[in-house]
């Protein structure tokens, strides 16, 4: 039982329909690809924010000791050395009393100057700033 020979099944396409599956493949591509890019975009803004809520986290607790310890910062003890050296020569006495209240009123300034630096960088960029 011989059937009469092979049957060839050839697949004809239209280039119309070649065109529109092609035309929806790179459709579907696109929004594939931009759903990927979106998705990685968004991953990165979050670790920026994380890294940045982990900074100002930092910055309040530097800030908060800087302040305790301001607030506790009593006078320097008095080095025996000074001491005699006092009674023992009065006018560089006062000279190095003089240098410890310039040594005090530069460390209070500098202290000034980094509570400044630490609200500037606190603040968020400006919009036009990149």
């Amino acid at each position: 039982m011989h059937v009469g020979g092979t049957r060839k099944f050839a697949v004809r396409m239209s280039i119309r329909s070649l065109v529109l599956t092609v035309a929806a493949c790179a459709v579907l591509l696109i929004v594939v690809i931009g759903t990927v890019r979106q998705s990685r975009l968004v991953q990165e803004a979050l670790a920026r924010a994380s890294a940045a809520e982990q900074a100002a986290a930092r910055a309040q607790a530097d800030a908060t000791q800087a302040r305790a310890e301001v607030q506790v910062k009593r006078a320097p003890a008095k080095d025996e050395a000074v001491l005699r050296a006092a009674r023992r020569d009065p006018k560089g006495a006062e000279r190095v009393r003089q240098l410890s209240e310039e040594i005090d009123s530069l460390t209070r300034i500098q202290e000034h100057i980094q509570e400044e630096l630490q609200s500037l960088r606190a603040r968020p960029p400006r919009a036009g700033s990149p």
